[in-house]
């Protein structure tokens, strides 16, 4: 009896010994579960407070074949004290004009800089392309899209955003191209902005890698994917068209008939002049910017693209998409004879 009764003791102080043992063990548990918690909440506010936020005029936006493009940007730089552009093709004298009574500084390619005599010019002398088509004025507005100054009237778009946090990126884009560093560089300063309502993506090439941020943002269309464009010879991003498993719509300069593949064709029509190189995804973003699809457009030119998510941004892109479409241009159509320009630069984009 002595026995059973000293062996329930011990039993007793053994399991004693194993709760206050296992309680520790929970507490040291939770303290690092709770620790682990901390640090990750703290990671996630840490990683929110680094994306910039900014309150500002909403974006705007104009169609350069319906609008005067040139007189849009004439009037926002009307009242500026220090811009920087840089634009592919610049012919317009209006707008050269302009910048040299500003002391405006420019880059160029080495294509059209014959016509810039006057300007604080700097031009790429490589053989790809300096193919951007942005201002920066007074580190507060940045203008971008399709639209080189010219006199020629195109299928272009043109974006204005009130974003000192944008400018950032466009102006250390500029520096590094006016300090002789085309075609590389390093990566965007600020690739998320949260503007208004909007989330803007900044991504210039071929440092950020365009064709991948486009299509990653083309995979997680839901419903629709439309797009303006003048050049398409991207492989992956062709496939991608062809294949997505939502409702696919665009128009396309006429001079890709024999690029596009023939299943895209039939969501696909052909008009003359085409330049933009937009795209809309559902009712929700807009892609555009300098960036064509094309191996030379993401590896080798300096370009800049926009990631734009704004439903009422896109509305526009939307409404005015369906304004351009007409019925279906007839796939067999005879392509007009490339202008000599319009040769230069489908050689090297």
């Amino acid at each position: 009896m002595r026995a059973l009764i000293a062996n329930l003791i011990n039993f007793g102080r053994d399991f004693v010994r194993f709760a206050i043992l296992a309680e520790h063990t929970i507490f040291l548990l939770l303290m690092c579960s709770a620790i682990i918690l901390l640090l990750f909440l703290t990671a996630c506010s840490f990683a929110a407070s680094t994306i910039p936020r900014e309150e500002g005029l909403p974006i705007q936006v104009y169609f350069c074949r319906e609008d005067n493009c040139s007189a849009v940007i004439l009037s926002t730089l009307e009242n500026a004290a220090r811009i920087s552009c840089a634009f592919y093709h610049l012919t317009d004298q209006q707008v050269i004009q302009a910048l040299k009574h500003k002391n405006a500084r420019v880059i160029t390619d080495n294509l059209y800089t014959k016509s810039l005599a006057g300007l604080d010019v700097s031009a790429d002398a490589g053989k790809a392309l300096m193919h951007n088509k942005f201002c920066v004025i007074d580190e507060e507005i940045v203008l971008t899209g399709s639209y080189n100054p010219t006199n020629q009237r195109k299928e272009d778009n043109l974006v204005i955003i009130h974003s000192v946090f944008l400018a950032q990126n466009y102006l250390h884009e500029f520096e590094e191209m006016k300090q002789g560093t085309f075609h590389a560089g390093n990566s965007v300063l600020n690739p998320i902005i949260l503007y208004n309502n909007a989330t803007i993506k900044t991504a210039f090439c071929p440092e950020d890698g365009c064709a991948e941020k486009l299509l990653d943002t083309l995979r997680q269309a839901r419903e629709h994917i439309r797009f303006v464009l003048y050049q398409i010879t991207d492989q992956n991003i062709l496939n991608f068209l062809t294949t997505a498993p939502v409702i696919v719509q665009g128009i396309i300069d006429q001079s890709q008939i024999k690029v596009v593949p023939e299943e895209l064709k039939k969501q696909v029509m052909f008009k003359p002049r085409i330049h933009s190189k937009v795209f809309i995804i559902d009712n929700t973003t807009i892609i555009t910017g300098s960036y064509n699809p094309t191996r030379n457009g993401d590896s080798r030119n300096d370009e800049n693209m926009l990631i734009i998510t704004d439903p009422a941004l896109a509305q526009q892109y939307i409404t005015h998409f369906s304004s351009s479409a007409s019925p279906h241009t007839r796939n067999d159509q005879q392509m007009k004879t490339p202008t000599r320009e319009k040769k230069r630069e489908r050689k090297k984009t």
